[in-house]
């Protein structure tokens, strides 16, 4: 996971920090899964342990957020110091950055056959997230946006983009608009994104192709992208 000028990864349970402008890699402590930057990229978060952990990135000793009742499915951190966060099985949920215990804010469509909600990823406004939705039907995944504000049964299930690997938002250097960025098989796909209407406009396009995934359950791209849009 990349932010700005240092890029946090995971190497045989162990998390990992790399500085881009030094090239230095400086090993932190065991994780999980896919690790997450907090807004000020000064601590990382991450699942280890059946827990969510958070840890600076100069390193010191890990903190814990609050405990996984399931798999883990990726998280995001707001300006406001809230974190969202997917759980296999299960919906997506928000914690205090500082602790305390999960509360779901999605619930499962049963019309859609639905089975996992997760990779979510802040939008400018730190409010709402874009999501992934997983169905016994592949052909039900989908994208969606979804409210912290929002109880689980007021989310909206209304697809954004048919696809349910990704996503992550994009900033551009026009604040009012960014992209989104998702996988359609193998390739990673860019479709803009207006941050005032929360919609996406014009067309997705490919930005490279062969990317790879994760390859666990929920499996997600293995791309991310930083808040200089890098």
């Amino acid at each position: 996971m990349l932010f700005r000028s240092k890029l946090a990864f995971v190497v045989a349970d162990r998390l990992w920090v790399h500085f881009l402008e030094s090239g230095e890699s400086r090993e932190l402590t065991v994780a999980e899964g896919s690790p997450f930057w907090s807004p000020d990229s000064r601590s990382i978060g991450y699942p280890a342990q059946g827990k969510l952990k958070k840890i600076e990135a100069i390193g010191g000793p890990p903190q814990t957020v609050t405990d996984l009742t399931g798999s883990w499915g990726s998280g995001t951190w707001n300006q406001d110091g809230v974190i969202v966060f997917g759980s296999f099985p299960g919906g997506i949920f928000r914690v205090p950055a500082s602790g305390g215990v999960p509360v779901p804010i999605t619930a499962f469509d049963p019309a859609r056959q639905e089975q996992a909600h997760y990779c979510p990823s802040f939008l400018p406004d730190g409010r709402h997230f874009v999501y992934s939705r997983a169905s016994v039907d592949e052909r039900n995944d989908a994208i969606c946006l979804g409210s912290v504000d929002l109880k689980p049964e007021q989310q909206s299930s209304k697809p954004l983009v048919a696809s349910n690997r990704g996503p992550v938002y994009a900033p551009s250097p026009d604040p009012s608009s960014g992209y989104l960025l998702f996988m359609r098989e193998s390739t990673l796909m860019a479709q803009p994104f207006d941050n005032r209407r929360l919609a996406l406009t014009g067309l997705a396009v490919p930005v490279v192709e062969e990317v790879g995934d994760n390859g666990g359950a929920g499996s997600q791209g293995a791309f991310s992208v930083s808040a200089n849009d890098v």
